[in-house]
């Protein structure tokens, strides 16, 4: 019994260390005005970290007379963004509403960066018109951009998490309806899908048509035929195919394509034996 209580202790202080640590990522020391929630107040909400001090190092230490260097305004924005991304599963709905809050104004005047789009489609327990509101916007924007040669990818990226049938993270509740699917088929169906610029298409598809055995979120079988069909004339291999025709198990490789580069400097990220603990 002992045993069990100490352990239980343990983990309880774990997780209260991770919300701290995490916080201390989040905030921005040097106090500039920027998007995502620097301000340590909204930090602490998302969080759920307790209040949080910075205590200067000793007089005369070398954390006191060493002077880090400060990274531009730009890099904070980029590394903040990649790092709410990666932590964005682990946030319940009304901290993702949070977080999204301050960014709608942005992302809906397309004034958003490419990260803060990723960013969006992460969130995958917003309230489903409030994807809804998204997926029609980054529809409208990624034709824009396609239709002036521009960078595009993104846009898709979000658009394939948003529509995406069996979430990482989230429940079914989350799930947009599958009747959302065939507009954003028929938005893109004219594009020749092996294009460089056009491969996203790729995975929004492969996402967005996934076969989950529920008939309340599984795209009608004829559509999920004309979407296979393009993907395999764009060069997808049957093989990847087979998940939109057929229940498949997700596996471990699909999940690891919701992180797209490197992590952003001081996160780790734990082993699953670190997880359960």
């Amino acid at each position: 019994m002992l045993v069990a209580d100490t352990e239980f202790r343990f983990r309880r202080s774990r997780r209260r260390r991770c919300r701290v640590q995490l916080a201390f990522a989040l905030l921005d020391p040097s106090g500039a005005e920027m998007a995502l929630h620097c301000n340590a107040d909204m930090v602490r909400t998302i969080v759920g970290a307790r209040p949080i001090k910075f205590l200067p190092g000793p007089a005369g230490s070398k954390s006191a007379a060493r002077k880090p260097s400060v990274p531009s305004l730009g890099e904070r924005v980029l590394a903040l963004a990649i790092l709410w991304r990666r932590v964005a599963g682990g946030l319940t709905p009304n901290r993702q509403e949070t977080l999204l809050a301050g960014e709608l104004n942005a992302i809906h005047s397309g004034r958003a960066s490419p990260e803060l789009i990723r960013l969006a489609g992460s969130l995958e327990r917003l309230p489903r018109q409030t994807k809804a509101d998204l997926i029609e916007t980054l529809i409208r924007q990624a034709l824009q951009l396609i239709e002036v040669k521009q960078h595009c990818a993104p846009y898709l990226a979000a658009l394939g998490l948003l529509l995406n049938r069996s979430p990482f993270h989230a429940g079914p509740e989350s799930v947009v309806p599958p009747e959302m699917v065939a507009p954003t088929y028929a938005a893109f169906q004219d594009f020749d899908w092996a294009e460089e610029e056009l491969l996203e298409l790729h995975m929004l598809f492969l996402r967005a048509a996934r076969v989950v055995g529920d008939r309340s979120l599984d795209v009608p079988k004829s559509l999920r035929n004309q979407i296979a069909t393009k993907l395999e004339r764009a060069g997808v291999a049957p093989g990847r195919t087979g998940s939109i025709k057929a229940f498949t198990p997700v596996g471990r490789a699909e999940r690891s394509t919701l992180y797209g580069e490197s992590l952003p400097p001081g996160l780790l990220l734990g082993s699953g034996q670190d997880a359960e603990r």
